[in-house]
């Protein structure tokens, strides 16, 4: 007689998991609150330490990558179908363009600040780190200080974990229980051992932050295998992600030091597990609603502009206000208003042309593959 387990099957996560595409957006605008909220008085004066906790925004990116690009392509490497050839032109259209276009725009902004002064000095012009960037190894090790346009180490991290994406495949072998097992406590042994080699595990950027990377990919990876083997009821994960984001933000307001990121990264991977759950769920979703997921899918550009549009608008601001340096909460509400329009600028004209250009170029010319 078949067992209970054969004869339910669990159901399948949709192809495109909207609720992850939304997330990202929350994602994105928490690291642009973590760099820009100390322009204004008013948000340095809260007693919150919300906004200090911003840079986590990256960790939800790289738990969220190991996630989705096991969903997507874990089938095909289990088919004997998976062209490495193929998967790093893809990832190359999608995020390379982009990371490009703004170096370049950051070499124009500070050479022209370095001749006209508009922007005083120009703490990210090296002109040494330049090669590293434009070859996206900025995050692995090869330069010494933050230069250009410095939230892009992340993106260098990423094309870490996008060349070694074959050996987290195949990985998942061990299974789900093991695997989420054994990536919780190699990523719990490196975020209590990194400052003994580098630095604390969360300021991991330019110096080495495919470490980083390294094991939040790997959490993802198992946590997806997790999502995909488990099915919860709709009205259990709806209360479930409410108890976890309430606890993350909770965390965030009070936490007084990088001790506490290990929770807080644990979290964020419950999170991301929910709402993969939350997918199967037939009922409206917020995290679904068209605006909310339009958001997430800009939310590279967000997070690859928002530093410049920061320099440049604090900087023009202020000095037409006359205010050294801060802004007026209006103001500041006006700078995310300037980021976001800006993201919408950057997504339609770089990041879909260049990305559409690239795939069409592979097809045309079909790449060498090489099965892995």
């Amino acid at each position: 007689m078949p067992s209970l387990e054969q004869k339910i099957e669990t159901p399948r996560l949709p192809d495109t998991i909207l609720e992850l595409t939304s997330v990202r957006f929350f994602a994105a605008m928490f690291v642009v609150l973590f760099h820009v909220h100390d322009d204004t008085p008013l948000l340095i004066n809260l007693p919150t330490q919300f906004f200090l906790k911003g840079y986590l925004g990256v960790d939800i990116f790289f738990i969220l990558s190991g996630f989705i690009l096991t969903h997507v392509y874990l089938a095909q490497w289990k088919a004997g179908k998976f062209r490495y050839g193929s998967f790093m032109l893809n990832r190359f259209a999608r995020v390379y363009p982009l990371h490009l276009v703004m170096t370049l725009a950051f070499v124009a902004l500070y050479t022209l600040s370095a001749r006209f002064g508009f922007l005083g000095e120009a703490d990210g012009m090296d002109w040494s780190a330049l090669p590293f960037h434009l070859l996206a190894v900025h995050g692995w090790g090869f330069v010494g200080h933050h230069a250009w346009n410095f939230p892009s180490w992340s993106i260098s991290s990423e094309f870490f974990a996008y060349l070694i994406f074959p050996l987290f495949l195949m990985s998942t072998r061990i299974g789900a229980k093991t695997g989420l097992a054994l990536a919780s406590v190699a990523l719990a042994a490196a975020f209590y051992t990194s400052g003994a080699f580098f630095r604390p595990f969360t300021a991991l950027t330019f110096d080495f932050g495919i470490v980083r990377i390294f094991f939040e990919f790997g959490l993802g990876v198992f946590v997806y295998l997790m999502c995909a083997r488990i099915a919860l009821g709709a009205t259990t994960v709806r209360w479930l992600l409410l108890t976890a984001v309430l606890v993350f933000v909770a965390i965030c307001h009070v936490s007084r030091s990088n001790s506490d990121d290990i929770a807080l990264i644990f979290l964020a991977g419950g999170v991301i597990f929910l709402l993969g759950q939350l997918s199967r769920s037939p009922g409206p979703s917020i995290m679904r609603a068209r605006p909310l997921v339009y958001l997430g899918e800009i939310s590279y550009s967000t997070y690859m502009i928002h530093y410049m549009a920061e320099l440049i608008y604090v900087k023009g601001v202020s000095r037409l206000l006359g205010t050294p340096g801060q802004l007026p909460f209006g103001a500041w509400l006006g700078l995310l208003v300037v980021i976001l329009l800006g993201s919408m600028m950057s997504f339609h004209l770089v990041e879909v042309p260049a990305r559409n250009f690239i795939r069409r170029m592979m097809h045309e010319r079909k790449p060498r593959e090489w099965r892995v």
